[in-house]
């Protein structure tokens, strides 16, 4: 993976989240999430560094609540499972099917954009 914006996905989903970067690493992510407020989180399993699990937990130690997707391969049950239970969205089994990742971040955003209307009318 290379720190630099994601080339098959740098289009528009669901009209009004814009997807972020891929990073070299899971300890980049953590450093990223710092700075830069990502929507949707893609997030690999088999990460170095830091693999996709650790990435989670420590996003949920610091209380950063970011919808997240997880990629997997297939051996990763478990991991996945457990990703699932730390907050994760959804998950995506490798090789990734462009078509069904769009289809899964069109809905994520729209339960975004759902969840961010709510709030504002709440606040009214």
């Amino acid at each position: 993976m290379v720190d630099r914006p994601l080339n098959a996905t740098e289009d528009r989903v669901a009209g009004s989240v814009d997807v972020a970067r891929a990073l070299r690493d899971g300890e980049r992510a953590l450093e990223l999430v710092g700075t830069f407020d990502p929507h949707i989180l893609l997030l690999d399993l088999k990460l170095p560094k830091k693999d996709g699990v650790s990435v989670l937990k420590e996003l949920n130690q610091r209380g950063v609540k970011i919808p997240t997707i997880v990629i997997s391969g297939e051996g990763d049950i478990p991991d996945v499972v457990q990703t699932i239970k730390l907050g994760a969205d959804d998950y995506l089994r490798k090789p990734v099917d462009p078509t069904h990742l769009r289809v899964m971040l069109n809905n994520l955003a729209m339960h975004i954009s759902v969840s961010e209307e709510n709030e504002r009318l709440r606040r009214r």
